[in-house]
């Protein structure tokens, strides 16, 4: 199990209300805390929540990645997991992707796409699919 990142300066920022300068950006809420958190535009916003407190995460997707293997690499990177296409067709990854939150146990991770995400979400959308 991944261990909550340590990002106390955000989380106190966060806590007094001085959460990250943007004007338009990717919000994510932490559930159970009352913490909202902003990141930038093309930014997932991630919060981690468990027992031992709380952190906020802004995730940069790498360039060059769309469709499939940028789903992946999200969802590896939050269940701290290797996934593989095979692994990913499963309807519980994706459903993690399209509800933005996965729970285990006490350990608890909320995620919001940036609206210029170019996952397999955003080609079902164009598709008429959503």
């Amino acid at each position: 199990m991944k261990q909550l990142p340590v990002l106390f300066l955000l989380s106190s920022l966060s806590l007094y209300g001085l959460q990250a300068a943007a004007a338009q950006g990717t919000v994510v809420e932490c559930p159970g805390t009352g913490l909202r958190f902003t990141c930038g535009e093309s930014q997932v916003a991630i919060c981690w929540v468990s027992n031992e407190g709380s952190a906020e995460e802004c995730l940069t997707p790498p360039d060059g990645l769309s469709g499939l293997p940028l789903d992946l690499w999200l969802l590896s990177y939050v269940l701290d997991d290797t996934l593989t296409v095979t692994t990913m067709s499963v309807g519980k990854y994706l459903n993690i992707l399209e509800k933005g939150r996965w729970e285990s146990g006490d350990y608890r991770v909320t995620f919001t796409l940036p609206a210029d995400w170019n996952g397999t979400r955003s080609r079902a959308r164009e598709e008429g699919r959503e």
